[in-house]
């Protein structure tokens, strides 16, 4: 009879819980090394998905920070370089396509030192 009268209270989850809970901490307490390797790879876990996260929503799911950032268009030479800088004044300036136009340079430095040159 006792132990109905104690599953009908709200506390006897809690009352589990907790001795649950008790039991873990014991248990983790007596065995150190498994603690720290348990410790160590949810750290891991958690920043790698933070890292994952920050890249996905920076990438993919925010918005261009441009206004009507889906009307860009990039112009390629050949569909492969830059254009060169007397074409894109001449096109810039003859435009009745474009609202705006800019340019970018492909910048592919070297880092040089006692090694052979890297690119960066």
């Amino acid at each position: 009879m006792s132990t109905q009268v104690r599953k009908v209270r709200n506390g006897h989850r809690l009352e589990t819980l907790w001795h649950d809970l008790r039991f873990g901490s014991r248990m983790l307490r007596k065995n150190l090394a498994f603690t720290t390797l348990a410790i160590v790879a949810m750290a891991l876990g958690v920043g790698a998905s933070s890292v994952m996260f920050s890249a996905v929503n920076s990438i993919l799911l925010r918005p261009l920070p441009y206004r009507n950032a889906d009307r860009l268009v990039v112009i390629l030479n050949h569909g492969r370089g830059p254009i060169a800088p007397a074409n894109y004044v001449d096109w810039k300036a003859q435009s009745k396509s474009f609202e705006s136009m800019g340019a970018a340079e492909y910048w592919t430095p070297d880092l040089t030192g006692v090694d052979k040159p890297s690119k960066v």
